[in-house]
């Protein structure tokens, strides 16, 4: 893992990305802190920001298709394990303006400063603000969840995974559930005391 991104400045990962502050959404700055890197994403009209790993993508892109170009496949499978033969070949290839390869400049100049990947891969989750309403269950789009009834006309941050929907509000956990992969004819209410957390 690098211990550096500069994505582009998508909408969809960028909440603020200005001369003074940067706010990335929820789930992002979650996939940051869960691999330990920071996320830097480019700023507006500044191509500058942008590293030049895009047009070695773009290089190696070409070379790849150009290569294979006059070979049919009759898979995925063939065509994957033909691209890895390529890819091979290309970071063996000699630099024509300098000594060395691909490969041997990642593992004499890059390499040492990538960051282990975690032993379990990131779990991306979806945030969103919901108000409690007066049956005090939220929902995951399919089926609902129980929190505090104290909780009733307060908004709360809902986090839901592929396994889990978790409540916050104020920043604390206030219920957990494991999420149900069936839609349930009754809602999933929990008899535990006010104000502690729930889990299904």
């Amino acid at each position: 893992m690098t211990r550096l991104l500069i994505p582009d400045n998508c909408k969809t990962a960028t909440t603020a990305n200005t001369r003074y502050e940067t706010v990335l959404n929820r789930s992002y700055q979650e996939l940051a802190e869960y691999y330990g890197t920071a996320i830097v994403p480019a700023r507006v009209r500044k191509p500058q920001d942008k590293s030049a790993a895009e047009a070695s993508v773009r290089f190696a892109e070409t070379w790849i298709i150009a290569a294979l170009r006059d070979r049919k496949f009759f898979s995925i499978g063939e065509v994957n394990e033909a691209i890895a033969e390529k890819l091979e070949e290309l970071n063996n290839r000699p630099f024509q303006w300098m000594a060395g390869t691909r490969r041997s400049a990642w593992l004499e100049e890059e390499k040492p400063y990538m960051l282990p990947l975690p032993a379990v891969p990131f779990e991306a989750a979806v945030w969103s603000v919901a108000k409690v309403p007066n049956d005090y269950l939220i929902s995951d789009g399919r089926n609902k969840y129980s929190v505090p009834y104290n909780l009733i006309g307060e908004k709360v941050d809902i986090r839901v995974t592929k396994t889990a929907v978790e409540v916050f509000c104020h920043g604390s956990r206030v219920a957990g559930h494991r999420r149900l992969q069936t839609i349930q004819r009754e809602p999933l209410k929990s008899s535990h005391a006010e104000g502690g957390v729930q889990d299904a």
